[in-house]
């Protein structure tokens, strides 16, 4: 009896071990293939990307002295147009891009958008260069999903790491197009700049643009459905025409309007007007009252919008569709509020100026705190500062 129970014991001992032992080879022989689907993808994707070294003098140095860039790049077409950051290359007199086996192009530069930090390149591509990108759809990423990145960090050869989507930033142009920047584990460098974000098929599915000073593994890419809608504007015209209030503001809360006793209705207060702006010729008025409220600034005193075109205003969802179909040379009607009287204007809109990207004067090759577009979420509550 004795022993016909220590057999059982150890026969269910034994099948509980292969039962678990199962999913642990399962997953050693999952991990086996993806290692080989990486390598596939690093040969098929590694002569698509190129090093970029960019200088420019500067007067303010020693004689002789220069500021140097470097970053990554990915070859678009055999044409040799090629998409990287555009502060990689922003403000800078000589671009060289470096294929693979070292040979060294020089590059003119097609278009620029410091908006969402993405400039076009062209290069006369040697004979016999036939790799090109292939983009992926970045409206289909999940978090968890495998990614890698091929890059020159620090100016090192096509080096290759991998990791996963760990999450995504809020939606940070809802003033025009919603998208929402890749957060990865994949590990980037300065150099990494222009870099592709890559899917198991070896699709682009992000541009590398930016990490988090002092964590590990906290990187950010630009989503290709972004890169593609950019490239194909930055090809027509070498700029984004985007269309321009000149209005600067934020979202009133609910909590604001319980806390002070103004006259004050859900909309968008007026912050600020930019100089010879569509708004400013329509004679909007921005607020000079700066005062906290819950740790949270705010501009008081301005004119508060509250619709566009009839379209209210007073969420960020609702603001993105209001002008979310206007075009350059449109009109639109703001109806406004103004010491409690509710008013109404028209705008005729206009190209949004172009400017340079608030890392100009580094010339970093790496951007941290990445803020390209035109709307960030700020503080604890539900404020939003909308330029636009």
């Amino acid at each position: 009896m004795i022993l016909r129970t220590a057999t059982q014991a150890l026969t269910m001992a034994l099948l509980t071990l292969f039962l678990v032992s199962i999913p642990i080879l399962a997953t050693a022989h999952q991990t086996s293939m993806e290692s080989g689907v990486v390598s596939q993808v690093y040969k098929k994707v590694a002569p698509v990307i190129v090093l970029i070294n960019a200088t420019r003098a500067e007067p303010s140095m020693d004689s002789g002295a220069s500021v140097h860039s470097v970053g990554s790049g990915i070859v678009l077409n055999d044409t040799g147009v090629i998409l990287t950051n555009n502060h990689v290359i922003e403000g800078m007199t000589s671009i060289t891009v470096i294929i693979n086996k070292g040979v060294k192009l020089e590059a003119q530069v097609l278009g620029t958008d410091p908006m969402t930090d993405l400039a076009l390149l062209r290069v006369s591509l040697p004979k016999g260069h036939y790799a090109v990108a292939e983009f992926g759809d970045s409206d289909r990423l999940e978090i968890g999903q495998p990614v890698l990145t091929i890059g020159h960090p620090f100016g090192l050869d096509s080096t290759l790491t991998t990791g996963v989507i760990s999450g995504f930033l809020p939606s940070p142009e809802p003033t025009r197009q919603p998208q929402r920047l890749i957060q990865s584990s994949a590990a980037i460098n300065p150099g990494n700049s222009g870099g592709p974000l890559l899917d198991l098929a070896g699709h682009i599915i992000g541009v590398n643009a930016a990490m988090l000073a002092g964590a590990q593994n906290v990187g950010f890419a630009i989503p290709s459905n972004t890169v593609k809608s950019v490239v194909h504007e930055l090809q027509t015209y070498g700029r984004v025409i985007r269309p321009w209030f000149g209005i600067g503001g934020q979202l009133i809360t609910r909590d604001l309007m319980q806390l002070l006793a103004l006259p004050l209705a859900k909309g968008m207060v007026v912050s600020g007007i930019a100089k010879g702006s569509p708004a400013e010729k329509a004679g909007l008025r921005s607020g000079q009252t700066d005062i906290s409220v819950n740790g949270e600034r705010w501009l008081l005193g301005g004119d508060i919008v509250v619709a566009i075109n009839a379209h209210p205003v007073t969420t960020a969802e609702e603001f993105a569709d209001a002008v979310k179909d206007l075009e350059v040379g449109d009109q639109a009607t703001l109806r406004f509020m103004r010491e409690g009287i509710i008013r109404t204007t028209v705008l005729t809109i206009e190209e949004r100026p172009q400017t340079p990207s608030s890392t100009a004067s580094r010339h970093t090759v790496e951007r941290v705190g990445f803020q390209p577009l035109a709307m960030e979420r700020q503080g604890h509550g539900n404020t939003f500062m909308i330029n636009f």
